[in-house]
């Protein structure tokens, strides 16, 4: 029998059984051997995604955490792949950018012989419903304007570019609900849209364009006097 037939074998008996984490492991390493990480990938994401999105789950006191009221599990947001598979060994339910999220999942399929248990507890899987800014991203000086900076640094975002009254904006991770709300009243002319930008781009895009203002020269010692 060949690999591709044993592949084909494996993957009716784990839909006739999706329960089984050992056959799955199993369809994993032989779609592995067989160069097919495409199709482990796709069929990780699949198996393990959640129906619902990371933009609907209930908000937290952290940006990157939220709440499932599904399976009553946290689930955190991250744009880094250790953290996404330290996550996973503690059995949490984790979110990230599509195409970190399939760079983490061929990690999961190159391990998973060395590390079955990293399957076994893993949970569910969130995606993001953003789009991602490209990587040689341009910011024009023009757009800048329409965004103070104690705004843009309080909720860190980089405004990217406008449509008419829309005002595009990149963030690291998607807003929460109250968050957005309390934004968009600060940028009342606008409508607004979001894109996905790594903490890195955010970071340096505020260095650049909007670095915080300098202390007024004897704030601290003022700061002691008012105490």
């Amino acid at each position: 029998m060949t690999i591709d037939h044993d592949s084909e074998d494996l993957r009716r008996r784990v839909e006739m059984d999706p329960k089984n984490e050992s056959l799955k492991i199993q369809y994993l390493r032989t779609l592995s051997r067989a160069g097919n990480l495409r199709q482990a990938r796709d069929f990780l994401l699949t198996g393990y995604s959640c129906s619902k999105s990371w933009e609907n789950l209930g908000e937290t006191d952290s940006e990157v955490t939220r709440h499932c009221s599904g399976c009553r599990k946290s689930v955190h947001f991250t744009w880094s792949i250790d953290q996404l598979i330290d996550h996973s060994r503690q059995g949490h339910c984790v979110a990230a950018p599509r195409h970190v999220l399939c760079d983490y999942l061929d990690r999961v399929v190159q391990s998973v012989s060395d590390d079955p248990n990293l399957l076994k507890s893993h949970a569910c899987i969130f995606e993001t419903g953003l789009r991602q800014v490209t990587r040689g991203w341009k910011i024009s000086h023009e757009t800048t304007i329409f965004v103070r900076g104690d705004v843009a640094r309080e909720y860190r975002v980089i405004p990217v570019g406008r449509r008419r009254h829309i005002l595009i904006l990149a963030v690291s991770a998607p807003l929460s609900r109250t968050r957005k709300a309390a934004l968009k009243n600060e940028l009342r002319a606008w409508t607004i849209e979001f894109l996905l930008a790594s903490p890195k781009q955010i970071d340096d895009a505020l260095s650049l364009y909007y670095p915080a203002p300098p202390r007024p020269e004897g704030w601290f010692l003022d700061g002691i006097l008012t105490v």
